[in-house]
């Protein structure tokens, strides 16, 4: 009895953590796959692989597409390289013929390379394949790039922040609840408030700073004028005439009725504010 007790305190309290553990365990069981080094990760790995050889004697060619990834991967791979004694005869960044240009010119000069260091795409060219048959001077150079490993991409990095930035929202919210839950009440505007900053979030970046100020100035000043009348008790009856211009505000907050009046908005402390709406009959 005592361990049935245990797990159903353990379920009540913690079911839905244990749930959570649970997904994740699946997702990262089904994502389990190989993974491919990129950018400054790669150039550390493969720069770890080529100093195990041992051999610096001969300089390295470090080659890679013009993407901002490969570009931090060169950087990386030429700093970990030059700091273990190796000497970088080029770096190249662009397509198989700047790729076979630069080649060319080593050739050209008699440059015996040792390794061409380079990512898992670029060594699938076909530039790369029997390098000693077809520039003979570079000698035997070994084309190399960071080995793969197996992770499961659920648990990668970019995934979790993913993750991570689309369930802030609703994260913030569910504390915010609750909190009020806790302390004994209810909120029922969450969903309209997600939908409004849905909304007002793409005003915000599209129009211009002065248009976005002028509709911030245009409802704050129809929410006071609202408000405004709904505090001070004038309003008895239908809204006024359409031929009125009245704040958009104001008429929100207008109660329904059958009367229909026409007359501006009086002044506070005015004799027709004091006699109040029905005795104002001055036309817009």
């Amino acid at each position: 009895m005592n361990h049935r007790q245990g797990l159903a305190h353990l379920f009540n309290h913690y079911g839905m953590a244990i749930v959570l553990a649970f997904l994740c365990l699946y997702y990262s069981w089904a994502t389990f796959t190989e993974q491919q080094p990129r950018g400054v990760v790669a150039a550390k790995l493969l720069a770890k692989q080529i100093v195990k050889t041992g051999s610096n004697s001969l300089p390295v060619l470090i080659v890679a597409r013009t993407t901002e990834e490969d570009t931090a991967f060169v950087s990386a791979c030429a700093a970990n390289l030059e700091a273990a004694g190796f000497v970088v005869a080029g770096k190249i960044q662009g397509d198989p013929r700047a790729a076979r240009e630069t080649l060319q010119k080593l050739s050209a000069q008699n440059t015996s390379l040792g390794f061409i260091a380079t990512t898992a795409d670029c060594a699938a060219w076909t530039l790369f394949e029997s390098v000693p048959e077809k520039f003979p001077a570079l000698g035997h150079p070994r084309v190399v790039f960071a080995a793969s490993y197996k992770w499961p991409s659920f648990l990668k990095g970019e995934n979790l922040l993913n993750i991570a930035n689309q369930i802030t929202v609703v994260s913030i919210l569910a504390v915010g609840m609750t909190v009020v839950i806790i302390t004994g009440g209810i909120d029922l505007s969450v969903g309209s408030l997600i939908a409004l900053a849905a909304v007002v979030k793409p005003l915000r970046a599209r129009w211009s700073y002065v248009r976005w100020r002028a509709w911030c100035f245009a409802r704050s000043w129809g929410f006071f004028l609202g408000s405004w009348w709904r505090v001070s008790g004038f309003l008895r009856s239908s809204p006024p005439s359409p031929s009125c211009r009245w704040p958009t505000g104001w008429l929100i907050f207008w109660p329904r009725g059958n009367r229909s009046m026409k007359f501006p908005i009086p002044l506070p402390g005015s004799d027709a504010a004091r006699a109040g709406f029905p005795s104002l009959t001055q036309s817009c």
